[in-house]
């Protein structure tokens, strides 16, 4: 029976493996099955001497573990091959973190308010968030939609999905420097004008 090679697998991937069955004799038939990593997969009919055995993702145990394909003749080949007959190969199966969540608007100095977005490139993650700059967890808001930043300060956020671990930590820090409007201000006043005394004044100031 031709053996899976080695290999490291994803926990949210899913694995198709291919049991070949060879014997001295007529071609085998009967059924394969593969065990390991707490899964059974159900009984795969031999098509000469070949089956494919689809586990569906995160049927495998996160951890290093030994995946084992068994062959029971059926009656045809029973006659030749008269006992289960198997071979084993190890797998380590993994679990990754979500994607780290990205904002709409880089980090920077702007001199309006900004309205920011956060999305994260994980199918189904949950956004968690804060505005204090200090690091979000799943205790912290939960992220559902745009943030309006009017004011100094720093967005934090990270996501969590089903079958990964927690996302790095992404932040932003955001100066808004609203420009001071210019105040007009009035430094003088003409013409001239003769006072009583017939001279002649130039008030240059406000009274």
């Amino acid at each position: 029976m031709a053996t899976p090679a080695t290999f490291s697998l994803n926990v949210n991937s899913p694995l198709n493996v291919k049991a070949a069955v060879t014997g001295s004799g007529n071609t085998p038939t009967g059924t394969v099955q593969l065990t390991g990593g707490g899964y059974t997969s159900p009984a795969t009919i031999l098509n000469d001497g070949s089956a494919a055995i689809d586990i569906p993702a995160r049927s495998l145990a996160v951890g290093a573990d030994t995946l084992t394909v068994s062959h029971a003749p059926d009656s045809t080949s029973s006659a030749i091959y008269n006992a289960t007959s198997s071979s084993s190969s190890p797998v380590t199966v993994t679990i990754i973190g979500a994607a780290t969540p990205a904002f709409s608007v880089a980090a920077g100095t702007y001199t309006t308010a900004q309205t920011v977005t956060i999305g994260d490139a994980t199918a189904g993650a949950t956004i968690y968030y804060t505005t204090g700059g200090s690091a979000p967890t799943i205790r912290s808001p939960v992220y559902s939609g745009p943030l309006t930043v009017s004011s100094t300060e720093s967005l934090e956020a990270m996501a969590t999905a089903t079958g990964y671990t927690a996302s790095a930590v992404a932040s932003a820090a955001y100066t808004i420097a609203i420009p001071t409007n210019p105040v007009p201000v009035m430094t003088g006043m003409l013409p001239a004008f003769t006072n009583a005394g017939g001279n002649v004044s130039d008030h240059s100031g406000l009274y």
